[in-house]
């Protein structure tokens, strides 16, 4: 695991696999924003804690794969916000690289960084 220093934030990358109406995403389909569920975060970061949902640009931070899952380190000011809406949440699943959903396989492509 890494853990953040000063002004960053480790978040785990998730994805939407539904709109709120219900209606299934294509894996090809690109959302304007990421979303994550902080992992860590340095002592300069107030007001977060760890397993809120954020809101941050789909190519903020830097993209770290370790293991199977991709995670992003970001600095506070590249998060939007802490997502509260309770139907989204419900459609954003784990990033994992050869996991099957109910959707088929997710797949990451060109990853920044690998840590094995």
């Amino acid at each position: 695991m890494i853990k953040a220093v000063n002004d960053k934030v480790v978040v785990e990358e998730l994805k939407r696999t539904k709109s709120e109406g219900g209606i299934i995403i294509p894996d090809s389909s690109v959302d304007p924003q990421g979303y994550g569920e902080v992992l860590s975060f340095g002592d300069d970061v107030k007001k977060l804690k760890k397993g809120d949902i954020i809101v941050f640009h789909n190519h903020g931070g830097q993209a770290s794969l370790i293991g199977k899952k991709l995670l992003r380190i970001l600095k506070y000011e590249e998060i939007y916000g802490i997502l509260e809406h309770e139907e989204t949440k419900k459609s954003l699943v784990h990033l994992e690289i050869g996991a099957v959903s109910e959707e088929g396989t997710t797949q990451i492509k060109e990853p920044s960084r690998i840590i094995q």
